[in-house]
């Protein structure tokens, strides 16, 4: 069965790293993964959505990429254009969700994927900063309706 993608309207300009505001709070930032289990050998930090990059099935991150992944299943689930991307990944980011972890690798950091329930789940990357003290998590994707496997390392923190 071929898969069917959502395009990527014209009128969506912005840069592939260009920070998208959180639509209730207007902040840059969505929140700040806060470590809870010396399982995670990572610093946490705050939380932010990019306009992102589509490259390919399962390859990407930010707005862009969701969207044409998973951009129809978004429809049936109530969030009709990609404009309403931000809407379902802050139904996600909420406070005190929990933060498991996998333990596969990316960048150099491990993966986190953010558990809201019925919500869904959203994956994190964490990218250095200026801070030594702490990452930036950038979202990478978020979808619905899968429980993944891992250990509870970290909360949300609004």
């Amino acid at each position: 069965m071929k898969r069917s993608f959502s395009e990527v309207p014209d009128d969506f300009v912005h840069h592939h790293n260009h920070q998208i505001a959180h639509p209730v709070t207007q902040s840059r930032y969505w929140g700040t993964v806060v470590v809870t289990s010396g399982l995670l050998q990572q610093p946490g930090g705050p939380i932010v959505l990019r306009a992102g990059r589509h490259f390919g099935p399962h390859k990407g991150f930010g707005i862009r990429h969701i969207w044409t992944e998973r951009g129809n299943d978004l429809k049936k689930w109530g969030y009709d254009s990609i404009y309403e991307v931000p809407n379902f990944v802050s139904d996600i980011i909420q406070h005190n969700a929990n933060i498991v972890c996998e333990f596969s690798s990316m960048n150099g950091h491990q993966r986190l994927i953010v558990m809201r329930g019925s919500k869904g789940c959203a994956v994190l990357a964490g990218f250095e900063t200026a801070e030594e003290d702490q990452l930036l998590y950038s979202v990478v994707t978020a979808y619905r309706n899968r429980s993944p496997n891992g250990k509870a390392v970290a909360k949300i923190e609004l």
